[in-house]
């Protein structure tokens, strides 16, 4: 399946799947998107829209390994983009639990070979799975900043559903 399909049948069968969620909180729905309806478009394509269908096509264009490594790094890239756009502090404590992390996914991803890593070349994929991890990192910091008066359960499926919006325009 092509990758920006997958993306787009990946948004769609989650949003009907969780629709009957959503049903009860359909009035308050309607009220978060007469106000926020935009901002919450732009955020949700880029979550769910944008960052799959670039990761997919780097799945396309390199080794899952060289992408699972590279998108691993997405955890260091948000806390850096939170740094800076929402000033949150980080803990030494924090930054070396996201470094054991990377060096797990790392590990497990190469299988324990440091030869694999050594032989780890960068290519197009490599560099659509960097920009998947930004383009994630950005909607994470985003939907943050956005700061959204809006429950879970109808904050996921308005962006769901204003991502297949999206596709559909």
């Amino acid at each position: 399946m092509p990758p920006w399909t997958m993306a787009w049948a990946r948004a769609l069968l989650t949003a009907l799947l969780l629709t009957p969620f959503f049903v009860a909180h359909f009035q308050e729905l309607g009220q978060f998107l007469r106000r926020h309806g935009l901002h919450a478009l732009a955020i949700g394509a880029i979550g769910l829209g944008v960052t799959q269908g670039t990761m997919f096509s780097a799945l396309h264009q390199t080794t899952a390994v060289n992408a699972g490594i590279v998108f691993a790094l997405a955890p260091i890239i948000t806390m850096v983009m939170a740094r800076f756009v929402l000033a949150e502090a980080m803990s030494a404590l924090q930054w070396l639990g996201v470094f054991i992390a990377f060096a797990g996914v790392v590990t497990v991803t190469v299988q324990g070979d440091p030869a694999r890593l050594a032989g780890l070349q960068i290519g197009l994929g490599e560099l659509l799975a960097l920009l998947a991890a930004v383009l994630f990192a950005i909607y994470t910091v985003s939907l943050k900043r956005a700061r959204f008066q809006l429950s879970r359960v109808p904050l996921l499926g308005i962006i769901l559903e204003v991502v297949e919006l999206g596709h559909v325009l």
